[in-house]
């Protein structure tokens, strides 16, 4: 479900309000077990463990708030705010190993809730016009954002046992979850800041070039509860360059080439699994 209202709020202001809930719910299959080095044959239609509590489910809710405003002829600032709200949950009772001598399967389990909080706010001023007899678009902008997190693990316990015979490789077996020492339990809080600039110029009809740099500063802190709560974090500042070159040799024809670095910042959950 996803409404959209867009309004003119004046002559120059144009102001976008959405919305978007997103439900799934679906069994966890993890596939079959190994026979040795190699998945086992055969049983490519069994569900091997408890299909009625393997589950994953997701809900989530997005709002999003736009608006453009013409400060002047060729002169425009834009923002875009969006806040995510995702409640996630995933439980499986998996195959872990399968034995040929004995044709038993061994079963495992545990689950995985992860609730994340987003709000992302990104500011553009855009000038379109010409400098020094040349066409351009100078883009200047700004980003903040903060992602927080609740991150917990629970192993599964088998209160009748682990294993099955791979002729009943689908069963309704009883488990207990509980959170263990080395299972993830913890909370995470990520932030950004980030400026950019970037020079769109055609000092051509047959020719573009697209020039930027941005610097992020990116901030992690992690609350781990597992055995006692510890706290740690780091701080990551980086520099993105992008250069692109565009060549239109003829009307309907673009040749394209471009250079530019990007970083993956080591999310909340690897730095504390």
């Amino acid at each position: 479900m996803n409404p959209t209202l867009a309004f003119q709020a004046g002559p120059n202001t144009r102001i976008d309000i959405g919305y978007e809930y997103f439900h799934d719910y679906r069994t966890s299959d993890r596939g079959v077990p190994a026979d040795g080095d190699r998945p086992i044959k055969g049983f490519d239609r069994t569900f091997f463990g408890d299909p009625e509590d393997s589950h994953s489910k997701a809900n989530v809710n997005i709002g999003t708030f736009s608006v453009e405003h013409e400060l002047a002829d060729g002169l425009t600032l834009k923002n875009h705010t969006q806040f995510a709200d995702y409640d996630k949950f995933y439980q499986n009772i998996y195959p872990s190993s399968f034995s040929s001598a004995t044709g038993l399967v061994t079963l495992g389990a545990y689950n995985n809730r992860n609730n994340r909080q987003n709000l992302f706010s990104q500011t553009d001023l855009v000038w379109e016009n010409r400098l020094g007899g040349i066409d351009q678009t100078l883009l200047f902008g700004f980003e903040f954002g903060r992602q927080k997190s609740r991150n917990q693990r629970m192993s599964g316990t088998f209160l009748n046992g682990n294993t099955t015979p791979i002729s009943d490789a689908s069963v309704d077996k009883n488990v207990s979850f509980t959170s263990s020492a080395s299972d993830a339990n913890n909370r995470t809080r990520a932030t950004v800041a980030a400026v950019y600039v970037q020079d769109q110029i055609r000092p051509a009809e047959w020719l573009e070039i697209v020039a930027g740099l941005r610097f992020d500063s990116f901030k992690l802190s992690v609350n781990d509860l597992r055995p006692a709560s510890e706290d740690f974090s780091r701080r990551d500042e980086l520099w993105s360059p992008r250069f692109g070159l565009i060549l239109k040799p003829r009307d309907n024809l673009s040749l394209y080439t471009s250079y530019s670095r990007s970083y993956l910042p080591q999310s909340g959950t690897s730095s504390a699994a």
